[in-house]
């Protein structure tokens, strides 16, 4: 049995794009502000302590890496214990509670820097550990963790998408970003930008390719196998029998769907537009034995049209209906044994459209 790879990793590269018009729970999500301003916090946002003093970049401390969005950036760090131990936050109000009904996808784009001149000769290049999360109020103790990004091991001066979905335990409209300490005994900094904090109800992706293959074929689906993904085939013409995670058994061209039921039980559907190649047969001996006596083809179509021709280019069938079948016949007379030429064009039920010529025999035993 034949067998395909389908590998929809290019989904997850537009997620964020996905979202982008969706509203932000974030009043100013990528930081905008006066580059270069230490000790600042950006408009919407303020530190929760007195020793945060976070900075807006670019431009400072021999910082140039460009903003991932918009113009600029927001700089956390965290100290070493000559400099108190402590690490910087900052907090802002959600545009409304969140609900434990609902999920909600989350993305922040982090980046740490290859050289970091604080100016007084303490080297803070290393990345900080990234706590986000929310509670009832900006600066009160998280109450459930969005992300918490450990050991940042990324190609500095580069921007990184961390992503995820969640679902609050708590109403609440406090949102805290911490950097915290990864290592205790040294200094550390994290870029934040470009957040996209959004709830859905159900996230769906459309494949923009088409899927062609063959009947009974075995379509492989690159995606997370673990205990906490279950995933449902979707579709008229699924043979769940042989679905699993990753692979589905298609019969007809139908529009498929994989229903994936992630952690806090947020769904997100793959659809997928499969096209089958229908059985075209090259022989078929119309001598009224009840075997094979018809030119018969298969398919669900949205349109239709074969041609059979002679040896000479005559047409001696044509049809715009799939459901009607040659008998090897022409105006009511047989049709001689030997070699004919069907054209056959038809629009399959996903929408795609089919072009296919072949020979055709003509036996009468």
């Amino acid at each position: 049995m034949n067998s395909k790879f389908l590998l929809i990793v290019y989904f997850f590269l537009f997620i964020p794009l996905l979202f982008a018009q969706n509203t932000n729970l974030l009043l100013n999500p990528s930081f905008e502000g006066s580059a270069c301003s230490i000790s600042t916090t950006p408009d919407s946002w303020m530190s929760c302590v007195s020793y945060s003093s976070p900075d807006i970049f670019p431009g400072c401390w021999n910082i140039h890496v460009p903003s991932a969005h918009g113009s600029s950036y927001i700089n956390l760090v965290k100290r070493r214990p000559n400099l108190g131990g402590n690490s910087e936050r900052i907090t802002t109000y959600l545009t409304k509670n969140l609900d434990t009904t609902k999920c909600y996808f989350f993305s922040v784009d982090i980046a740490v820097s290859s050289h970091f001149d604080a100016g007084f000769g303490e080297d803070f290049s290393n990345p900080a550990d990234v706590m986000i999360g929310v509670g009832i109020s900006p600066c009160q103790t998280t109450q459930d963790t969005i992300l918490y990004i450990k050991d940042i091991n990324q190609e500095r001066d580069r921007w990184i998408t961390y992503s995820t979905f969640f679902r609050p335990n708590n109403e609440v409209s406090g949102f805290q970003i911490k950097a915290l300490h990864g290592n205790q005994i040294v200094n550390g900094h994290v870029f934040l930008d470009n957040i996209i904090f959004v709830e859905y109800d159900s996230l769906t992706l459309i494949s923009s390719e088409s899927i062609v293959a063959e009947q009974g074929e075995i379509i492989h689906i690159g995606l997370e196998t673990d205990s906490l993904h279950t995933y449902q085939w979707i579709s008229n013409n699924t043979d769940c029998i042989l679905c699993s995670e990753n692979t589905v058994h298609v019969t007809n061209s139908d529009v498929y769907i994989l229903e994936q039921t992630m952690p806090f039980g947020c769904v997100k559907q793959y659809v997928f537009k499969i096209s089958i190649i229908p059985e075209i047969p090259n022989v078929f001996t119309p001598n009224r034995d009840g075997v094979n006596d018809l030119f018969d083809i298969d398919v669900e179509s949205l349109s239709f049209e074969i041609v059979v021709l002679n040896r000479w280019g005559q047409g001696v069938f044509i049809s715009n209906d799939n459901n009607t079948a040659w008998d090897g016949s022409f105006h009511g007379n047989e049709c001689p044994e030997g070699v004919y030429f069907y054209k056959l064009k038809f629009t399959d039920i996903t929408g795609i459209d089919h072009d296919r010529n072949g020979f055709l025999h003509l036996i009468r035993e």
